[in-house]
């Protein structure tokens, strides 16, 4: 029997590594019920190159077969096995391109589901308000990829440019009738055990444990220009290193407040579209909205 497959997508900046870590302190538990955990790592490591080969040309049905044994392996046994990556919908550094956000994002969730034909699968999707959402993601970038300007990442877009209704539009026209489960990562805190029980069931919900620090806070104005003017001078330790002296030399507070290059008026006019966005999306026959109750 196949394992049925749990994805969740992320996106970044959505508090996906809360609930990564969340499930990885939880495993034991997770296993009683029959579920497995696929962390972020064992994704990129084992089932990233196979898409990249499928994407190039490579067999089909041989990719298809080799992916099966990948999936019965990692399931050790359990009917469900929970999947979380961001990066499998893309990258920070390729966040955009015109005016799309995640552009390659249904290119590569269908070569996904091309390697699993015969497997249920459900999948699950945070998303935020682009205001919030763009400079996060932003900061997060410098770690990871060679510095430009905010500017220069965002394309020289205005966040209302994106949409995130278009998105999951077209995650519907590839998906074969397969249920997206979304949910606003400003609700975030208040749902997740609800997130937790519609992944697993509600049983293993409320005995599940999350971890209490959220990491990667956003790094203060300052402290993001800080790390600009040492890339531009010519310093070349590792980035992290960098911003994590960044952060501790103008740490967010009332000197120094978070990093937000957005004009009042712009992060009102983002979260306009943000909420038509929302009641879009809703509305789509392939989603699901997680939401707090009244």
């Amino acid at each position: 029997m196949n394992p049925k497959v749990i994805f969740h997508l992320g996106v970044h900046k959505t508090a996906s590594t809360h609930l990564q870590r969340s499930f990885k302190k939880n495993q034991d538990l997770l296993d009683e019920y029959g579920f497995t955990y696929i962390n972020p790592k064992q994704c990129r490591e084992a089932l990233f190159p196979i898409t990249l080969k499928l994407r190039d040309g490579g067999d089909e049905a041989s990719l298809q077969k080799h992916t099966e044994m990948v999936f019965h392996g990692a399931a050790n046994g359990n009917p469900n096995l929970i999947i979380s990556d961001e990066n499998m919908i893309g990258h920070l550094d390729q966040l955009i391109n015109k005016n799309l956000i995640y552009p390659w994002s249904h290119f590569r969730l269908a070569r996904f589901f091309r390697l699993l034909p015969t497997h249920e699968f459900e999948m699950f999707v945070g998303l935020r308000n682009l205001a919030t959402y763009l400079p996060s993601a932003y900061v997060e970038n410098l770690l990871h990829a060679k510095y430009q300007t905010f500017e220069s990442f965002m394309n020289h877009s205005n966040p209302w440019d994106f949409s995130w209704a278009t998105m999951m539009r077209r995650f519907g026209n590839m998906s074969a009738g397969r249920k997206f489960n979304v949910w606003q990562y400003e609700d975030y805190g208040s749902i997740k055990s609800e997130i937790v029980s519609q992944m697993t069931t509600p049983a293993l919900a409320h005995r599940f444990k999350f971890i209490n620090k959220y990491p990667r806070p956003i790094l203060s104005h300052a402290a993001v220009d800080y790390f600009a003017k040492a890339r531009n001078s010519g310093r070349t330790e590792r980035s992290i290193e960098i911003l994590q002296e960044a952060g501790e030399l103008f740490p967010i507070g009332e000197q120094h407040p978070a990093f937000q290059p957005f004009s009042q008026q712009d992060i009102e006019k983002a979260t306009e579209k943000y909420i038509q966005d929302i009641r879009m999306i809703a509305k789509m026959d392939h989603v699901r909205l997680v939401a707090p109750t009244e």
